[in-house]
């Protein structure tokens, strides 16, 4: 029975000083995260880099799509508008000119 006892310590100390390593371990990365945020020139430059990191997208490549779709997006509204100014000058024109025959 006190065999049983003294293995069931021996493994709770050894299980808390696993979880008081891994804890410090993310603090490290935690304060090593913060550092580099800190101290890069641009703000979006760790963010950036953070993104980059393998397994993620690339931030400039996502970018330039959404430019490109927010252009086309900005192209086709004006394309409408003055599609739809054309076509109400049209029908009024042609009311305009129409005379019932008397």
């Amino acid at each position: 029975m006190k065999l049983n006892v003294e293995k069931k310590k021996e493994k709770h100390v050894e299980v808390k000083s696993g979880l008081n390593e891994a804890d410090v371990l993310i603090r490290k990365m935690n304060l090593e995260k913060d550092f580099k945020q800190v101290s890069s020139p641009d703000a979006n430059q760790s963010t950036r880099e953070e993104l980059m990191e393998p397994g993620m997208a690339d931030v400039h490549a996502l970018q330039g799509v959404d430019d490109a779709i927010d252009k086309r997006k900005r192209v086709l509204t004006v394309t409408t508008m003055s599609r739809r100014m054309t076509n109400g000058s049209l029908v009024r024109e042609s009311w305009l000119s129409f005379s019932p025959s008397s």
